[in-house]
């Protein structure tokens, strides 16, 4: 499942020129998800400071199992593996 965009992509797309396209909607999500945070990161010019949740960070607990929650500003891979930033500070 796909963000909105992608999903209005989908409903307008076969009526264009363009066609069917042959990529998922969540792989299309994620690319908008990682061209926004480049535009975030590339554009600062002595810190960038993103505001979130500490379930984000730390994940929670649900049913006694630890849920982490995959975001590629936070250091996650299209794959759901985290790699992290040394540069984030939880503060």
């Amino acid at each position: 499942m796909g963000d909105k965009s992608s999903n209005l992509e989908d409903k307008i797309r076969p009526f264009s020129p363009l066609g069917i396209g042959d990529r998922n909607p969540k792989d299309r999500a994620f690319d908008d998800l990682t061209r926004l945070y480049f535009v975030a990161f590339s554009r600062a010019k002595d810190v960038l400071l993103l505001v979130g949740l500490n379930s984000s960070i730390d994940g929670y607990i649900a049913n006694e199992k630890q849920i982490n929650i995959p975001n590629v500003a936070l250091g996650w891979k299209r794959n759901e593996q985290f790699v992290g930033f040394d540069q984030i500070y939880l503060i």
